[in-house]
């Protein structure tokens, strides 16, 4: 059983662990929103944000990964974010969406979700917004529309705006610009309660009708009850 949250929901699937996040996300859950595209990792339509608890802390680290790559199994116990999961429920566009929007940096609109999620991802980064560092977030993104300076200039655009972000507490200011929505607030304690009920899913599996050192071969599990398969492939980053 592979368990975790998907933008607000807990998704519980029996799932093979091989299978590509980005099919789950379109075909089991519908939501369309994320887009095929090369299905190599190259054109980054299909990004989406993953978010794992920072060890020894409350705090999430969200990346923007290439769902096409990724397989299910590697998504146990952290939180997966689509473009749906962060559109605020009065139906505003967020800052990165109105900064796209004002610069003309969609045409045909096909790649413009994939780059909505990498600078969102880069919006939640705890690192200081700089120039170099927003165009860098879409380096990944391949757009054959727009030539990328609209792209560039929302990128400087947004660059400006996470110039006002505090170091600390910084979900709670994304949230009251809204960035993200407001249950990003809840995921850290969800998020703790889900590798806790891992960890324990796990050690039970483990000790399952044995005691003491009588064990049967280990399950290899990191400290935050990570699924690892070494028949499982880690995506391009």
């Amino acid at each position: 059983m592979l368990t975790f949250f998907l933008n607000d929901q807990l998704i519980r699937t029996t799932e093979p662990a091989a299978s590509a996040l980005l099919d789950f996300v379109r075909y089991h859950e519908h939501l369309m929103g994320t887009k095929i595209g090369c299905r190599e990792g190259d054109c980054g339509a299909c990004t989406v944000l993953v978010g794992e608890l920072a060890e020894g802390s409350q705090r999430i680290d969200y990346q923007s990964m290439t769902s096409c790559l990724t397989p299910l199994g590697n998504v146990h116990g952290k939180h997966i974010v689509t473009v749906e999961g962060i559109n605020q429920a009065s139906g505003q566009l967020t800052p990165v969406q109105q900064a796209i929007v004002d610069h003309n940096g969609a045409q045909c609109g096909f790649c413009t979700v994939g780059f909505v999620m990498s600078l969102t991802g880069h919006s939640l980064a705890s690192a200081p917004a700089t120039a170099q560092s927003t165009r860098a977030a879409i380096d990944g993104n391949i757009c054959r529309c727009t030539g990328y300076k609209a792209l560039e200039r929302a990128a400087a655009a947004l660059t400006a705006e996470l110039a006002e972000r505090p170091r600390t507490d910084s979900i709670k200011w994304l949230m009251d610009k809204q960035f993200v929505p407001a249950y990003f607030a809840e995921m850290p304690t969800q998020l703790a309660a889900l590798r806790a009920e891992i960890t324990t899913a796990e050690s039970t599996a483990v000790q399952g009708g044995q005691t003491g050192n009588d064990l049967a071969s280990p399950v290899s599990t990191s400290p935050a009850g990570h699924f690892q398969s070494q028949n499982v492939m880690h995506p391009y980053r």
